[in-house]
């Protein structure tokens, strides 16, 4: 397990830092161990207690395998148990009652609609007092935890010198023994000048596969690269004419804000959610969409993991899976691109949707197939939107290539993340559509994927506007039966993989700051 991701060095960055910065840098790590101690209960009620089990055994390679983890269960691997004697993952993780169902909840609520809101609420877990369910506020649950966190984004806050990073960490710190992070939400989205970045709370949802309504606890810490972020808010200003040509392929009510600020960072520290198995390259949040309507989103990049990403797996794939014509036009410049395109995408789109006649939001309506229906459509309407910007002149005609091959080279390593895990199932979808409609062509003899230039761009516009749609209507079963369509691998592609086997599926960071600061 441990061979299937590669070694890497981040994080030297933070000698660019003055005194002050380090110790903001110092306290949040700590507030991001204090999260990463509620994400370790998040995943498995069992979790906590075999990771200690192994370390007071000394069993090092176990130990280390369970670490990446974040337990017994292979992210890879569509979360099967890698060690003997556990039992089969629960589907919604360790929010819910390892044996609940999803009809039980339904019908809980069904039978008591007053539970709703405290039910599906994201910082909630649901428990059992004897024949009934409960719901527990994360503030009660991991009380301890989160005064540690607190107290150690205050003392952040208090060392640092930037007035609107020290108002985010304080707001932050509150929202924590509260819940409430709406105005907490905001105070991140107005940090600016920042020599140090901190995100910290519980925002994503992919850990529960049950319902995807519980957040788990993720943290980021990383140094500003402000040139690098000057130069991609050029993009931000274009988001309006991205949501209009969206709504144009299938209408919807357009509620996002006007800002979105675009933050170029090199990551020095992650931990919980960010940490477990692939690490993320980017994020855009947050996921509230009542900052959506009334601000935006903000998208940060992790520069030196995406070059890290690339060097180590990306390129390796495309040598052995894509056609020599294709080959030459893989770049880091366009894979970044993209990756940035496919962040500002999550922020486009329906978000409060009517549906049964009564206003909701996407994410709940579509339950578990949001996740994946969202990944695709952020990955398709960034690549949509990439030739957009070229048609635009914003970027140049010999970016178009590129574009489509490193996007085509993304799917097989994005696919080896897991193929039930909400981006490698919806990679899939969108390589096995592509290929059905002829934008994306294999060759049996050779076994190697190439683009069709006479087709690829027609193909991308109706896989978004089918995507669109889906959010759109709001139609749990409708998202369902397209994704059961073609999420399945092809022979083709299942060969493909295999070729591919002893390529890292991703990188392993040692942070520099680890030499001091233990997980």
């Amino acid at each position: 397990m441990l061979e299937k991701f590669a070694e890497v060095h981040l994080g030297d960055e933070i000698d660019t830092l003055d005194a002050a910065d380090r110790k903001v840098v110092e306290n949040a790590i700590e507030a991001a161990r204090a999260l990463d101690a509620i994400f370790w209960k998040q995943t498995w009620s069992g979790a906590v207690a075999l990771r200690d089990r192994l370390a007071a055994a000394n069993d090092r390679r176990r130990l280390e395998e369970v670490l990446l983890m974040y337990g017994p269960y292979d992210r890879l691997e569509d979360h099967r148990p890698f060690l003997d004697n556990v039992p089969t993952r629960p589907q919604g993780a360790a929010f819910y009652p390892d044996d609940m169902t999803r009809e039980e909840f339904e019908r809980w609520i069904a039978d008591h609609p007053e539970d709703r809101e405290a039910f599906e609420s994201l910082t909630s877990l649901i428990r059992r007092d004897g024949d009934r369910l409960v719901a527990t506020p994360y503030r009660t649950a991991f009380q301890d935890e989160l005064g540690r966190a607190a107290d150690a984004l205050r003392a952040a806050a208090d060392a640092s010198t930037n007035e609107s990073l020290a108002t985010y960490l304080r707001a932050r710190a509150e929202a924590l023994l509260s819940d409430e992070y709406y105005e907490s939400d905001l105070a991140w989205m107005d940090v600016e000048n920042n020599s140090v970045d901190v995100t910290i709370g519980p925002y994503e949802t992919y850990e529960d596969m049950l319902f995807g309504y519980k957040a788990a606890y993720e943290a980021y810490v990383g140094v500003v690269d402000a040139q690098e972020s000057a130069n991609l808010q050029t993009y931000a200003r274009y988001l309006d004419d991205m949501d209009k040509k969206l709504a144009a392929l299938c209408p919807y009510n357009i509620h996002r804000g006007a800002a979105s600020p675009i933050r170029v960072i090199n990551l020095i520290y992650n931990a919980g959610d960010a940490r477990a198995g692939v690490q993320t390259t980017a994020f855009n949040l947050p996921n509230d969409e009542r900052v959506h309507q009334a601000r935006g989103t903000r998208k940060v990049m992790l520069r030196n993991v995406a070059r890290a990403k690339f060097q180590k797996s990306m390129i390796p794939l495309a040598e052995r899976l894509l056609a020599s014509s294709d080959l030459g036009h893989v770049t880091f410049n366009a894979y970044f691109t993209n990756v940035l395109l496919h962040e500002m995408s999550h922020s486009l789109g329906p978000s409060f949707i009517g549906f049964n006649g009564t206003q909701t939001t996407v994410r709940k309506a579509l339950k578990d197939q949001y996740s994946a229906v969202e990944e695709a459509k952020a990955d398709i309407g960034g690549l949509y939107f990439h030739q957009w910007l070229i048609d635009q002149g914003v970027l140049p005609e010999s970016d178009e290539r590129p574009a489509y091959t490193s996007f085509l080279a993304g799917f097989f390593r994005s696919i080896r993340f897991g193929r039930t895990e909400a981006h490698g199932r919806a990679n899939i979808v969108e390589l096995n559509y592509l290929q059905e409609r002829g934008g994306i062509r294999h060759d049996a003899e050779t076994g190697r994927y190439s683009v069709d230039f006479s087709r690829i761009r027609g193909d991308v516009e109706a896989l978004a506007k089918k995507l669109i749609e889906l959010e759109a209507m709001g139609d749990y079963q409708a998202a369902k039966s397209f994704m059961e369509k073609y999420d399945k691998p092809t022979p083709a592609m299942e060969a493909a993989l295999q070729r591919v086997e002893d390529v890292p599926v991703d990188i392993l960071p040692r942070f520099r700051v680890e030499q001091t600061v233990k997980r």
